[in-house]
């Protein structure tokens, strides 16, 4: 079993699981600058990684989010007006313990979910 960085995230304690640490690598599809996001997720009890959901449908898959991303991985907090899109970014996103990812959208299938 894959072991993953236990977080502790006062006041939001998960029901079922817990907080681990995750990095989440964001590509700039048009200039190719890949920058590393250190996140958080829920590891569901029982479950061996993660669920990417959030990722490849919720709320993180906009372009609008990923960009937020991409310039908090470089220290830039700013907004954005110019709406919100899809495919600008890709992300592949990797336990940040052992370096495993376990959701890639860099292949050639986009939005493909690990098992």
């Amino acid at each position: 079993m894959e072991e993953w960085g236990i977080i502790d995230v006062p006041p939001h304690p998960p029901k079922g699981g817990k907080w681990v640490a995750i990095i989440a690598e964001i590509r700039d599809n048009a200039t190719g600058i890949v920058r590393e996001y250190q996140d958080v997720a829920v590891l569901h009890d029982g479950e061996l990684k993660p669920r990417t959901y959030i990722w490849d449908e919720g709320d993180y898959s906009c372009d609008c989010n990923r960009r937020l991303f991409f310039a908090r991985a470089s220290g830039e907090e700013k907004g954005w007006d110019d709406g919100c899109s899809d495919g600008l970014y890709s992300v592949r996103v990797r336990n940040k313990k052992s370096g495993r990812v376990f959701y890639d959208e860099f292949d050639v299938n986009p939005r493909n979910s690990l098992p």
